[in-house]
């Protein structure tokens, strides 16, 4: 079954293409999100989403997610050049915001200035989980 695609519905009479989007929860997650293309906001659930966007120019993308104490915000302009993949995270923490960009590489963690690799065969040697692998 094809995917459900959301048509782009600003005047735009050149090329286009689908924006793939995936919002991926936080710790901190309400029941759903909101994004905006180019300003115009669709109410949505956690998961997977397609838009036919604009190819020929950049587009406004914008996630807002509401929880209980409060609202978190991510934006992105996604230009021409880059692929129309997007992964959106939620704030692990109420100090932490969310974040979104081209998806992350597997078996990699993104910290807030760096990505620092991920050893898929760490052991941890904490007194709760001793002997447990990632």
């Amino acid at each position: 079954m094809e995917p459900a695609i959301i048509p782009y519905v600003e005047s735009h009479a050149g090329a286009k293409r689908v924006l793939e989007l995936t919002c991926l929860r936080g710790l901190i997650a309400g029941a759903s999100v909101e994004v905006s293309i180019d300003g115009r906001a669709y109410p949505l659930a956690w998961g997977t989403s397609w838009f036919e966007i604009p190819a020929d120019r950049p587009v406004s993308v914008t996630v807002v997610r509401r929880f209980k104490g409060g609202v978190d915000q991510a934006h992105v302009v996604l230009t021409p050049e880059l692929a129309p993949v997007l992964d959106c995270r939620g704030p692990a923490h109420l100090s932490k915001p969310g974040d979104i960009g081209q998806p992350r590489v597997p078996g990699r963690s993104k910290t807030r200035a760096h990505e620092c690799p991920v050893d898929p065969n760490y052991v941890c040697t904490s007194a709760w989980s001793a002997g447990r692998t990632r």
